[in-house]
């Protein structure tokens, strides 16, 4: 069975190309699912990840390649072979530089900008507790939808889905429904927290090539996660705030059509397996499966059933 298909053709804009995704629950949550047909979009607070989204980016730069890689870039823009971008006042100062024609070699510049860079990094290591803490609470609100993208996992439905006797939904990416689904992410797993900066990056903002992009420092915050989590393989989707900041988490209606599988666990009992069946039929597309031990390898075979 292949749980990895990708959709004809990936609408502009979307993250992914791929068919399906899944969601693993318990037996009590998968009722609420499917009677409601909602899914649960939750803060990272309500999360089982302490550091989720919850994380203080460091800032461990090598100062002499920040240097070296900064001298580089604002010399250019000196002299003429690149032009500072935007309206700052570095950029700014760069094009009166540019213009004035002051330096009459790298060599030259470099000697009258000694410490310039080293000055710049101190002001922003002393900003980083506040700039972190602000990170941090201006995320508190935002609203996530977790998925993955393998049904098989022992540990996942262990884990997450009652002991093998919960449940996994597979849910659909429709591009004609505008399916959110295709604005999944892969989580990156990482040994250690990310930087919020690292050379090349700062070395721009001294020339004047770039700017303080929050959109992707929070995006590494929000799709970072530790690698004792790998085993997860997340997808997720972020909804900023939603539709209420205030609340922990929302309940958001899927479309019918949208889910179009369910699998039950091994160790689900009979009176359950039925309950799921009956309610997967006011659904119009859904595939009935079951998890089954494997004989080949550790994890669990995904074999389809009949109601």
């Amino acid at each position: 069975m292949n749980f990895d298909e990708k959709i004809p053709r990936k609408p502009q804009g979307w993250n992914n190309d791929r068919l399906h995704f899944f969601k693993y629950m318990s037996f009590e949550t998968a009722q609420i699912v499917l009677t409601n047909r909602t899914l649960r979009w939750s803060t990272p607070k309500m999360m089982n990840d302490l550091y989720d989204v919850q994380i203080d980016l460091n800032l461990n730069l090598d100062l002499e390649i920040l240097e070296e890689l900064a001298h580089e870039k604002m010399w250019a823009a000196i002299s003429g072979s690149d032009q500072p971008k935007g309206d700052g006042p570095i950029a700014n100062t760069l094009r009166y530089l540019r213009s004035s024609n002051r330096f009459a070699s790298r060599q030259a510049f470099v000697n009258d900008s000694v410490g310039l860079v080293s000055e710049g990094l101190n002001k922003v290591q002393e900003l980083l507790p506040k700039t972190q803490r602000e990170l941090r609470e201006g995320l508190e609100s935002l609203k996530i939808l977790c998925l993955t993208d393998d049904p098989t996992s022992p540990p996942m439905w262990a884990h997450y889905a009652q002991q093998n006797s919960g449940v996994v939904i597979r849910l659909r990416s429709i591009p004609a429904l505008d399916s959110p689904y295709g604005m999944a992410r892969p989580m990156r797993y990482l040994q250690e927290i990310p930087p919020l900066f690292d050379e090349e990056h700062f070395s721009n903002l001294f020339a004047g090539q770039g700017d303080d992009d929050i959109r992707e420092i929070c995006d590494r915050m929000i799709y970072s996660k530790g690698s004792a989590w790998s085993y997860e393989k997340e997808w997720r989707i972020s909804a900023g705030d939603g539709r209420d900041k205030t609340t922990p988490h929302e309940d958001l209606r899927f479309g019918s059509n949208e889910l179009d599988g369910v699998i039950l666990g091994i160790n689900m009992s009979l009176k359950n397996r039925q309950t799921i069946i009956d309610l997967t039929k006011s659904y119009p597309n859904v595939e009935l499966m079951e998890a089954k031990r494997s004989s080949s390898g550790f994890h669990h075979d995904i074999v389809p059933i009949s109601a």
